[in-house]
């Protein structure tokens, strides 16, 4: 079963994927729980997960945003400059509307090319019989913060980072497929948690401040039957992967463990594949990603949120 939920952004935030959402699940099920009960429960996840997370994705006016997959691009050595510069926005677009992914699921839309027979506007490809008005998506900015020392509180030195400044009734929405069903009242009764705690960097300062409801849409077209191949919504640590038949993008992401309730630990680096990338699976048996175990009482969410092709 597959479940939509929003996201109401109330004060800037850093960016949120579906394991800063797992992550946020996971500190709001410890202090309901405790430490003791929530190791069992990710050791038990690990092994057999009751839930599968995307990343959270921009919903503008009702029309659902979705990655753009990464298609093979094929192209000639002697293509001219117009063509180039016709394909640009194409390659730059970020997203893609529901109709659009459910002519990439029946095999209407296979490659780049076809894609480009399509409308693209302000990063997002969209169908011909598809109006978009308004598109925004946030502003990137960057904050200066001032570190103070605690002893005489003069300041000790300036330090810049990004954030994103949401624009009035800014929303973006995530899937959750429940596996085990019997799990959902659990998930939401805890979602009410992270919605109090907030989501993403930065909270100390009062970013990352949301607003978390139940969308009743409907995302039955995303459970079909299973096959070999999907798009992932979610960003992957790489485990059960046909590398040489896959089409993907690879980025390291570095993290903390969350300094709400203790401090920080350095996760490491850890190699992702990223949202909208077309995964072949070696198994079709196996998850293509893996709740990571990286030390003691820490893990990664790395498992995909597959939208299968039928062809």
């Amino acid at each position: 079963m597959i479940k939509a939920y929003r996201i109401k952004f109330l004060s800037p935030y850093t960016t949120i994927k579906s394991y800063t959402i797992f992550g946020a699940f996971c500190w709001a099920y410890r202090l309901l729980y405790g430490k003791d009960r929530l190791e069992n429960f990710l050791k038990e996840f690990s092994e057999n997960p009751k839930f599968l997370i995307s990343s959270p994705f921009p919903v503008i006016e009702d029309i659902y945003l979705f990655p753009k997959p990464f298609f093979e691009l094929k192209l000639s050595s002697d293509i001219k400059i117009l063509e180039k510069l016709k394909r640009k926005p194409y390659k730059n677009a970020v997203y893609i509307t529901q109709k659009v992914l459910e002519k990439i699921i029946k095999g209407e839309v296979k490659n780049q090319n076809d894609l480009m027979k399509l409308n693209v506007k302000s990063g997002v490809i969209y169908d011909n019989d598809e109006n978009l008005s308004s598109l925004n998506f946030g502003k990137n900015q960057i904050f200066v913060h001032n570190q103070i020392n605690r002893i005489n509180n003069e300041s000790k030195n300036l330090y810049f980072e990004e954030g994103i400044v949401p624009f009035e009734n800014q929303e973006k929405y995530f899937l959750v497929k429940f596996i085990d069903e019997s799990f959902i009242n659990e998930f939401e009764k805890i979602l009410k948690i992270v919605q109090e705690l907030g989501l993403g960097g930065n909270k100390n300062i009062g970013w990352g401040k949301v607003e978390i409801l139940e969308d009743d849409k409907n995302f039955s077209f995303l459970g079909r039957k299973e096959t070999d191949k999907f798009i992932t919504l979610s960003p992957i640590i790489a485990k059960n992967i046909n590398l040489k038949n896959s089409y993907y993008n690879f980025y390291t992401f570095v993290s903390y463990t969350d300094g709400s309730f203790e401090k920080p630990k350095l996760k490491g680096k850890i190699d992702y594949i990223e949202e909208g990338s077309i995964i072949k699976k070696q198994d079709t048996n196996q998850f293509a990603g893996v709740l990571k175990h990286i030390s003691n009482d820490i893990y990664q969410y790395g498992l995909e949120f597959p939208v299968y092709m039928e062809w």
